[in-house]
């Protein structure tokens, strides 16, 4: 059994976790608000899909523990990247964010960095439930981050429905093109979080999947 700490426990993507996760992985241990207790060095991985508030609190622990840290959450200032990165460095340990565990995203950035060359500019456009806090979501930012040699806008739509939309629209003077990445449900994130676990980096920051 591979013992894994969620912190974030509480939150849709959470449950979604605990309610599908198989072995050989096990969540033996959840930290939320209402639980913030450590109770066990002896994790293989930690997987935190909460807040920064949170992850800027816990990551510094476990990362001086040497134990690997997978973060789903979103929101970080490049000030903080350059903190987990330091902290990695400073106790040889690991830190792996990622903004979207969906496998096909990197097929979608892939799509998007073979045309982009055509066009002078491009809007992303992305929906999300109205609870969803950061605001672009970190694949927004992902997506635009592929974008630097465009001029960029990004739309985010916060709805009262469930959704994980993704749109980029690019412009040039004498065409436009549309690409769309839609997730149905939480589950399609799933297979890209028994990767994470399957393949731990045990030194340094990375950022995505």
């Amino acid at each position: 059994m591979k013992k894994i700490i969620l912190i974030g426990c509480s939150g849709s993507m959470g449950k979604m976790i605990q309610e599908n996760i198989k072995p050989p992985y096990k969540i033996v241990s959840c930290i939320d608000e209402k639980n913030q207790n450590i109770a066990d060095d002896d994790y293989y991985a930690v997987l935190d899909f909460s807040t920064p508030k949170a992850t800027k609190k816990f990551a510094p622990i476990f990362i001086s523990k040497k134990i690997p840290y997978i973060c789903g959450t979103t929101g970080f200032s490049e000030e903080d990247k350059a903190f987990f990165k330091g902290l990695c460095d400073i106790f040889h340990s690991s830190f792996k964010l990622v903004s979207n565990f969906d496998n096909t995203f990197k097929d979608f950035i892939e799509s998007i960095n073979l045309i982009k060359s055509s066009f002078k500019r491009a809007i992303i456009e992305e929906w999300h439930y109205k609870l969803k806090k950061d605001l672009p979501s970190g694949t927004a930012i992902t997506i635009k981050n592929n974008l630097k040699e465009l001029d960029v806008k990004i739309i985010s739509h916060r709805v009262d429905k469930v959704r994980f939309i993704h749109q980029v629209t690019f412009y040039s003077d004498s065409k436009i093109l549309t690409l769309k990445h839609i997730i149905l449900n939480r589950k399609a994130y799933l297979k890209g979080i028994i990767k994470c676990l399957d393949n731990l980096s045990t030194n340094g920051f990375k950022e995505g999947l």
